[in-house]
């Protein structure tokens, strides 16, 4: 877990936390509804310091979890719910 801004860890302690521990792939999975501008602007900027400074460890981005299938259609059912209160 972490965070881009306002709280820590901050993406660069934990990355530097997991790469102490050994991890050769770090899979970061933004915990976003869409794409806004911490995706689009900060994310980008952060993981190309991350791949310089480490460039034996493969850093991926995944989707946004807001935008997997899944979990938009589990929105969608709770917002269904909500209108059956």
């Amino acid at each position: 877990l972490a965070f881009l801004e306002l709280m820590t860890p901050n993406l660069q302690d934990r990355a530097a936390s997991l790469l102490f521990e050994g991890f050769e792939r770090i899979v970061i999975l933004p915990m976003f509804i869409a794409q806004g501008g911490h995706l689009r602007n900060d994310l980008p900027l952060i993981l190309d310091e991350l791949r310089q400074r480490n460039p034996q460890v493969a850093f991926e981005l995944a989707s946004p979890v807001g935008e997997v299938e899944s979990v938009v259609q589990a929105m969608a059912a709770h917002v269904l719910t909500l209108s059956e209160a």
